[in-house]
């Protein structure tokens, strides 16, 4: 295992070479590929002092997990699922606010960050196969973890949790997996917007051109406000630009999703940036597709922001996520207390519908 410390670390780059050790016989215990030699961003994490790097199997290597345990015995868990072209770093300003009270997993998504590529078929569906092996492999069958996706991320992850389902069966997967958040994802089977552009970079750039490229995207389609476009995103996005293999845009234009949210079978909830650049004309038609088979969706829109909603306002996110994860354990709490159990939890979650706008303070 291999602790990066984050406490109190300015930001920095530099090359690390991942060690992993020996895990636990239902872990996998293979070294990671060369793709693992790579930068990797310290930021300043209030309160983590270490994050522990898991693997398990992904394609003929490895899938790579950041962990940030808690110390409470009865702490819950938390699932993260970065977007398209991303790796865990897409939530580095939401893993400081969720460490306070949740064991925090954050994966490389198959094909992305330091995780290996898939198999063939070079697929979401079959990307999803391997982060579904992760998440039996790594957690405990009553783990009841939440599981919180961004934009591709809740592509592959609605493909995990439908392979879960038919594997575990609906009341062993409501055990392990508490529910489901889903941040501005596509393949909703709607128009996406305008088509955006993007810069390219070239060979003989400059790196200040080469930050002027990132800067440029960034603004195209993840960071609304591009005053907030700051050194760190920069940064991150070089960074994962760099690593992904894995190319999830053609993938964005389908209605996977929407096909396939019927076989989810734990509590929807969903987080979008109201200006999110790829749900033209408005968010409120993403939630009205994704209450065609969960009518329980409890939603939240946070006010002045893009696509990459966690990062451009990270305290009005936090918040909005906070809520969400408290009220589903609240409400299952409840249940377990009266005695229904975790089956009827099924179809009794609280089936009214929260689309509270949040706005930055």
């Amino acid at each position: 295992m291999c602790e990066l410390s984050l406490q109190n670390v300015s930001l920095m780059f530099c090359i690390c070479k991942l060690n992993v050790l020996q895990h636990a016989k239902r872990r996998s215990t293979m070294s990671l590929p060369s793709y693992g030699i790579c930068a990797i961003a310290f930021v300043s994490v209030p309160h983590a002092d270490a994050a522990k790097i898991e693997t398990t199997r992904c394609g003929d290597g490895a899938l790579v997990w950041r962990h940030w345990p808690h110390p409470g015995p009865t702490a819950g868990t938390v699932i993260l699922c970065h977007g398209g072209s991303g790796s865990w770093l897409h939530w580095v300003r939401t893993i400081p606010a969720l460490r306070a009270t949740y064991n925090v997993w954050a994966v490389d998504l198959p094909g992305l960050g330091d995780s290996a590529m898939p198999l063939q078929p070079l697929t979401p569906e079959h990307a999803g196969k391997w982060l579904a092996r992760g998440i039996s492999d790594l957690l405990p069958p009553s783990a009841r973890a939440h599981v919180v996706s961004f934009s591709f991320g809740a592509h592959v992850a609605t493909f995990a949790l439908a392979e879960l389902g038919d594997s575990l069966g609906v009341a062993a997967l409501r055990d392990l997996i508490a529910d489901f958040t889903i941040c501005g994802c596509a393949a909703l089977g709607l128009n996406r917007g305008r088509e955006i552009t993007f810069a390219k970079e070239r060979a003989d750039m400059t790196d200040a051109e080469l930050r002027g490229v990132h800067a440029s995207n960034l603004a195209a389609l993840m960071i609304r406000d591009a005053r907030r476009i700051d050194a760190l995103a920069i940064d991150i996005q070089a960074a994962n630009v760099r690593r992904a293999r894995f190319r999830s845009r053609p993938f964005a234009g389908t209605d996977e999703i929407k096909r396939n949210l019927h076989r989810v079978n734990v509590p929807l909830n969903a987080i979008w940036g109201a200006l999110d650049q790829i749900a033209a004309p408005g968010v409120e038609q993403r939630y009205a597709v994704l209450r065609e088979h969960h009518p329980e969706l409890l939603t939240r829109t946070i006010a002045d922001a893009g696509h990459w909603v966690m990062y451009e306002q990270p305290s009005a996110y936090n918040v909005a996520l906070m809520e969400l994860l408290a009220e589903r354990d609240g409400a299952w709490r409840v249940e377990a207390a009266s005695g229904s159990g975790s089956v009827r939890h099924e179809v009794s979650i609280t089936e009214r519908v929260s689309g509270l706008c949040i706005r930055p303070a």
